[in-house]
C-alpha cells in the first residue's frame, strides 16, 4: 500500500472513507518510528502543495486515528489492543471517494517523508541520503530497513552532460549498467568486448498535446493526427510498437485497430476543407492570408522525442505546413514556462499512463478539466463525468468500457498517442547474469537506480569503501513492464 501499509478498511459503506492500517515496525532512516501522524503529515502537506497529489482524489484530509508516540508504536502486532492499534491508523477522506485507494497511494508523489530540523529529509526505503548536491547524490544502506540492509552496495547518483557520454562510459568499461542509451550509439556499443544491449518494452507513451486554444479547429487536429507516420516513427527510433491507444496492449485498456501508417491524402483533404488552401507558388497553406505556422516543442530529457520531432516536423511540411520546431534545454523551467504560456501548438510527451495499474491516475491528471497536466486544456464535461464514473467502478471490465469511452471522446478532439516505448539498456560482463526479460524469467539482479534524465548512478560495496563498481544508468528506469496484477 504506499508507505509500506499493510490493510485498509472501510469506515462507511456507501461513501468509503478508507481507513489506511501501517505495518508495524517501519522507521525512517534516522531510526524514528514511522506513526500514523507522520504519514498524514506527508499526505496532507503534498496535496496542498503538489497538483499531482489531487489527480485521482482532488483535496483530501488525512487524520491520524491513534495519539501515541514513535516509541509507544514499537512492537505493535496484530494482538495489540484496539486503542493501540490506531496509533498505526490513518482515515483519508477526499473531495473523490476511491475503491482503489491501495493503488492511488501507490502513485509517484505520495512519498512519507520526515522533515528534519535541519531542512534535511528523511525515507523510509532501502537506501538513506548520506549527502544530495548539484551535481552528485550520495546514498548509503538504510539499516532500519531489513536485516539484509549491510548487503546492498554504496551508490553514487552523479550528473551526465547527455547519453552519448553515458555510451562512451560503457564502452571503455568505466559504466557497469546503461539506461535509455541513444539509438545512434547502438552499432559502437555492440562491437564493443563485454558489452550486451538489450531491447525491452516498458510502460511509457510517447504523445503529442494539440493545444486546444491555438488549434480550435478539430479538423487541423485531424489532419495532423492522419500526418504523422507512426510506423516512420518507431522506425526511427529503432523499436516501440506505433499505436493511437492510451494504454499499452497488454493492459485490458487497449484499445487500437487504427492503421499505424500516415495517410497524407486524407490530411490534405482536411485541411481544404478547413479552408487552408495550398498556394502553388509557395507551396503552402493559406487562409484569408495567413500561412498555417505551427510551433512544435519536445524537451530533451526524453531522448526519443528529439529524435521523433524531425520526423514529424517532414510529415507536416509535406502537406504545405510551415512548421518551427523547438527542443528546450536541460533547465526544466524552459519548457514549463512555454507550457504555463501555452506558447505551443504541439507539445511531443513521454508518459507511463499506468504508473500503478490502475487508469485513474492518468485520466484524470491529463484530461481531466481541472487536471495538474491538462496540456491540451481539454474541457469537456463528457470526459469529467467519464471520469467520475470511474472512481466508482468496482469491476474492471466496467472500468475498461468507461476506458474506451473517454478514449473515444479524447481520440475525437485529438491528443495523439504516437508510440508505446521500448527503452535500451547496456551491461558490461561485471554482471554476467543480469538479465532484462518479461517476467517468468529472471530478473535483473543488478542493482537499478531511479535517476533524472541526465543523472547517472555508481555503487560501491557499503563496506568496502574503496572498492567502487560504477553503475550509471541514464534516465528514468523503467518501473514496471507488465501488469500483473489490476
Amino acid at each position: 500500500m504506499g508507505v509500506r501499509g499493510e490493510s485498509m478498511s472501510e469506515a462507511a459503506p456507501i461513501l468509503p472513507i478508507p481507513d489506511v492500517t501501517l505495518k508495524p515496525d517501519v522507521k525512517f532512516s534516522d531510526g524514528t518510528p514511522v506513526t500514523a501522524e507522520h504519514v498524514a503529515d506527508c499526505l496532507n502537506e503534498l496535496n496542498e502543495k503538489n497538483d499531482s497529489a489531487q489527480s485521482s482524489l482532488g483535496k483530501l484530509t488525512a487524520t491520524p486515528l491513534g495519539e501515541l508516540d514513535g516509541a509507544a508504536v514499537v512492537g505493535l502486532d496484530a494482538n495489540s489492543s484496539d486503542d493501540t492499534k490506531k496509533a498505526l491508523t490513518v482515515r483519508i477522506e477526499s473531495e473523490r471517494p476511491t475503491h482503489v485507494m491501495d493503488a492511488v497511494l501507490a502513485e509517484w508523489v505520495f512519498v512519507v517523508y520526515l522533515a528534519k530540523g535541519d531542512g534535511n529529509f528523511v525515507f523510509t526505503g532501502p537506501y538513506e541520503i548520506e549527502s544530495f548536491g548539484e551535481d552528485k547524490i550520495e546514498l548509503v544502506p538504510n539499516p532500519h530497513y531489513d536485516e539484509r540492509a549491510l548487503e546492498r552496495p554504496r551508490i553514487t547518483i552523479e550528473k551526465f552532460a547527455d547519453g552519448n557520454e553515458l555510451a562512451e562510459g560503457l564502452e571503455d568499461g568505466g559504466i557497469d549498467i546503461g539506461f535509455h542509451l541513444p539509438i545512434d550509439t547502438l552499432p559502437d556499443l555492440r562491437k564493443a568486448d563485454g558489452v550486451r544491449v538489450k531491447s525491452f518494452e516498458v510502460g511509457y507513451h510517447y504523445m503529442a498535446f494539440h493545444n486546444l486554444d491555438t488549434l480550435p479547429d478539430v479538423r487541423v487536429r485531424k489532419a495532423i493526427d492522419l500526418a504523422i507516420d507512426r510506423t516512420a516513427l518507431s522506425q526511427a527510433l529503432a523499436g516501440g510498437n506505433p499505436t493511437r491507444s492510451l494504454f499499452p496492449d497488454y493492459s485490458p485498456y487497449y484499445s487500437d485497430e487504427s492503421d499505424s501508417h500516415g495517410d497524407p491524402d486524407a490530411a490534405a483533404a482536411l485541411l481544404d476543407e478547413a479552408g487552408w488552401g495550398l498556394n502553388a507558388e509557395t507551396g503552402l497553406r493559406e487562409k484569408d492570408g495567413q500561412v498555417l505556422t505551427l510551433r512544435a516543442v519536445a524537451y530533451p530529457h526524453r531522448p526519443g522525442l528529439v529524435i521523433m520531432l524531425p520526423v514529424i516536423e517532414e510529415s507536416l511540411e509535406d502537406l504545405g505546413i510551415d512548421v518551427a520546431t523547438m527542443v528546450t534545454g536541460d533547465d526544466w523551467d524552459e519548457t514549463q514556462s512555454i507550457i504555463d504560456g501555452r506558447t505551443f501548438d504541439i507539445l511531443l510527451w513521454a508518459q507511463h499512463t499506468l504508473p500503478a495499474g490502475d487508469p485513474l491516475w492518468f485520466l484524470s491528471a491529463f484530461f481531466r478539466s481541472d487536471g495538474g497536466n491538462n496540456h491540451a486544456n481539454l474541457r469537456s464535461d463528457g470526459v469529467d463525468a467519464l471520469i467520475d464514473a470511474i472512481i466508482l467502478t468496482t469491476s474492471s471490465s466496467g472500468v475498461g468500457a468507461l476506458c474506451l469511452a473517454v478514449a473515444a471522446i479524447i481520440g475525437a478532439l485529438l491528443t495523439d498517442m504516437l508510440r508505446h516505448n521500448r527503452s535500451l539498456a547496456g551491461l558490461v560482463r561485471r554482471y554476467p547474469g543480469a538479465c532484462l526479460s518479461d517476467p517468468g524469467e529472471e530478473s535483473l539482479r543488478s542493482p537499478i537506480f531511479v535517476c533524472g534524465s541526465s543523472m547517472a548512478a555508481a555503487a560501491t560495496d557499503w563496506r568496502d569503501a574503496n572498492a567502487t563498481r560504477h553503475l550509471r544508468p541514464q534516465a528514468f528506469v523503467p518501473s514496471v513492464h507488465r501488469i500483473q496484477h489490476l
